[in-house]
């Protein structure tokens, strides 16, 4: 029995090794519970247990087939769900796009439920060219990315979905609504350099200024630089900026990003002044600390140089003799965050899931769903959404930032991949009366 036991816990470990490391992690201490005869206790339920949290017991996802359930297709004045995809660590893992991604989004095609893509990046893409691309990744070729592998047919005969620029919530989304901005100078900073100087005019922001264009024209104000290159030549009267567009992250351009952005701050003008009374507004399309990509472990995001800025600019007005009092009062108001988990990016999406639902004909969502990878975005989002009185429930996936142990933040339930997330939702929708169930 026990030389059994063994022989069955290697093949679990030779299969998972296929997948990143952290998937693998999960997978064999799944395993490992059915062997102990805990099948009938979730990953969820564990969880709660191991953290104390007043998690309610659910059912284990069942690997079926769920027609026989739900009504398919719309119905009129019927009110039905929303969903709403994260991207990175979800439909796809750095270069590789899920292949329950695809399952994922042909049954909610096939059922008539809306959904939107809710990224807290954009890589300076317009909405329109990120739908473009995700609509052509999703056309393959396509990999397993849950740890339970893809077990589940894309169905036959479906087409991959057009995703619609509608669809795309980008964390930069809000941006064009800064009305008062765009007859100003702006500085505006982000990767890809070509990119982000693109998406800001497209936004409207037609006075924008990349911090590098800034920089080629005021060399001098980065004594460690290596970038020689030389600029577009902006209007040389845009020399005092009316506010600072964190687009992107600033990759290799962080140093000279907290340098120059500083020097904004301190002064709207730093040719002329280095210190002026007010500091100018400052948004950042997100604060995400960390987020996935290619690698097996999560990496530093826009997060890290909102924090590392933050310090540094109250150093340095500390340093200029400005007491605390004083500090606080100059940057109240003025340090503003858009993206996940900000309430505002939620009911973004939710207003762009009532546009899919009537571009489509669809129902009406009356509640919505987050599917995401990491807790202190997407589950944060839904649970601070929840908070002010709208309709929201995380769905927390394996496929990328978050590891089994880590706080969920309040998610409804934790599961393998995207494909399962879908599963429990259209359980989860009809067992609270989101989702009409089909009349027999």
């Amino acid at each position: 029995m026990r030389t059994a036991l063994w022989v069955i816990l290697l093949a679990a470990m030779l299969a998972t090794r296929r997948q990143a490391a952290a998937a693998s992690r999960t997978c064999l201490w799944q395993a490992a519970q059915q062997l102990r005869g805990g099948a009938s206790t979730t990953a969820t339920e564990s969880q709660a247990q191991q953290q104390g949290q007043a998690t309610q017991r659910r059912r284990p996802l069942r690997q079926r087939s769920l027609t026989r359930s739900f009504s398919s297709g719309p119905a009129t004045n019927a009110t039905t769900i929303g969903v709403a995809f994260d991207i990175d660590g979800v439909i796809k893992q750095g270069k590789k796009t899920c292949a329950e991604a695809l399952w994922a989004l042909q049954e909610l095609d096939k059922r008539g439920v809306p959904y939107v893509f809710l990224t807290n990046g954009g890589g300076g893409r317009t909405e329109e060219e990120y739908a473009l691309e995700l609509t052509k990744k999703l056309q393959g070729p396509l990999e397993p990315c849950g740890c339970s592998g893809h077990k589940r047919e894309v169905l036959p005969g479906a087409p991959a979905p057009e995703i619609s620029t509608s669809q795309m919530v980008l964390a930069y989304s809000k941006f064009p609504e800064l009305e008062e901005l765009k007859d100003h100078p702006v500085l505006v900073v982000g990767e890809p350099l070509d990119k982000v100087r693109h998406v800001a005019k497209a936004m409207g922001f037609e006075k924008a200024v990349h911090l590098m264009d800034y920089l080629a024209r005021h060399p001098e104000m980065d004594p460690f630089g290596t970038d020689k290159r030389k600029g577009p030549q902006d209007p040389k009267d845009w020399e005092t900026f009316a506010g600072v567009l964190v687009v992107a992250d600033p990759g290799d351009q962080f140093w000279p990003a907290l340098q120059l952005v500083t020097d904004v701050l301190l002064s709207p003008n730093p040719q002329a002044a280095e210190l002026a009374p007010e500091q100018v507004p400052i948004y950042f399309s997100n604060n995400d600390l960390l987020w996935k990509e290619a690698f097996a472990h999560s990496r530093f995001g826009q997060g890290a140089y909102v924090a590392t800025l933050r310090l540094l600019y109250e150093k340095r007005l500390a340093a200029l003799g400005l007491s605390e009092e004083e500090i606080a009062a100059r940057t109240s108001g003025r340090w503003n965050i858009y993206g996940k988990p900000e309430v505002p990016q939620q009911m973004l999406a939710e207003k762009r899931l009532m546009i899919t639902a009537a571009a489509k004909g669809d129902a009406v969502p009356a509640h919505f769903y987050m599917v995401g990878d990491n807790p202190r975005s997407d589950m944060q989002g839904a649970f601070n959404a929840r908070g002010a009185g709208r309709p929201w429930d995380g769905v927390l996936v394996r496929t990328g930032v978050y590891q089994d142990g880590d706080d969920t933040a309040h998610a409804s339930v934790v599961v393998d991949s995207v494909a399962e997330a879908v599963e429990w939702i259209l359980e989860h929708g009809i067992n609270e009366g989101h989702i009409p169930a089909e009349k027999s």
